[in-house]
């Protein structure tokens, strides 16, 4: 990208009326490869980053599960603050079938919890956490979401955000409901892979009708499959506007478009999803 492009992706995205966010792995070989050519990750284009994934050890205490996870995160939050200063950095919790006992554990030991996500932010000098507790269970374990968002949000005060990642068709409407008051946003995981625009519009309408704010939902583009065309980004900007809805996510920066080189490895991001997204709000 030259700098005259880049000067015009800041100026243009800086005065975007609603979320443009990105989520950002560091978790495989993406990490790796975007890294590699630094100076081209359109950090300019993004309002915040979801670092994807921190981990609940056994005893509910938001930590890394790697080692090396600490120098990433360092990396990706000096890398995107530099161009975006008043950008917000999350850290997302991660998910998994074994996540379900350590969240429920972290339920119970819900002030120990969010000390543990507030040190955490605090190391990093990040701005929030985005809760993402995937699990086929998670409208049973509704009280205990609610417990660990209440328990951050008490602590934190204004000071950071909490945000959760809404897997549709398995989050009932009536518990993101009861979201509607205590999360900064939810963040859809609405993947032309697995829901329509229909289907997502149906989906958000439901939300609302259960109580929860259009103007707190952030909806998500795929990129890792680059399965989202021009006219399924159109059609979700579309949305936005028509719902006053929070913002755009994609999942994710890090992988957009890496294209096969053969069967075992893949090359390096072209941002083929990003760039789709910028041409449609701003061109």
């Amino acid at each position: 990208m030259s700098i005259i492009y880049i000067a015009c992706l800041l100026i243009n995205f800086i005065s975007a009326k609603f979320i443009v966010g990105s989520y950002f792995g560091i978790f495989d070989d993406g990490y790796t490869e975007t890294m590699s050519i630094n100076k081209t990750i359109p950090w300019v284009m993004f309002d915040r980053i979801y670092i994807s994934f921190a981990i609940l050890d056994e005893y509910g205490n938001l930590t890394n599960s790697n080692a090396d996870y600490h120098k990433k995160i360092l990396e990706i939050v000096s890398l995107y603050k530099r161009a975006r200063p008043n950008g917000l950095v999350f850290i997302s919790s991660t998910f998994g079938n074994f996540m379900d006992e350590r969240y429920l554990y972290a339920a119970n030991h819900s002030v120990e919890f969010s000390r543990s996500v507030l040190r955490y932010l605090e190391k990093y000098n990040i701005d929030g956490l985005d809760i993402d507790w995937e699990t086929v269970q998670i409208n049973k374990y509704a009280t205990e979401l609610i417990t660990l968002i209440t328990a951050c949000k008490k602590l934190f005060k204004a000071k950071y955000k909490v945000t959760h990642a809404i897997w549709p068709n398995v989050h009932d409407a009536p518990t993101i409901g009861l979201l509607a008051n205590i999360i900064d946003e939810i963040n859809i995981m609405s993947y032309a892979t697995d829901i329509s625009v229909y289907q997502l519009e149906y989906l958000i309408k439901q939300y609302h009708d259960s109580g929860f704010p259009y103007e707190k939902m952030i909806i998500g583009i795929e990129t890792e499959l680059v399965s989202e065309s021009k006219n399924i980004i159109v059609a979700k900007v579309k949305l936005i506007h028509k719902y006053n809805l929070a913002g755009v996510f994609l999942y994710r920066l890090d992988n957009d478009d890496r294209p096969e080189i053969n069967e075992t490895n893949r090359g390096l991001p072209t941002f083929k999803t990003t760039k789709l997204l910028y041409d449609v709000l701003y061109n």
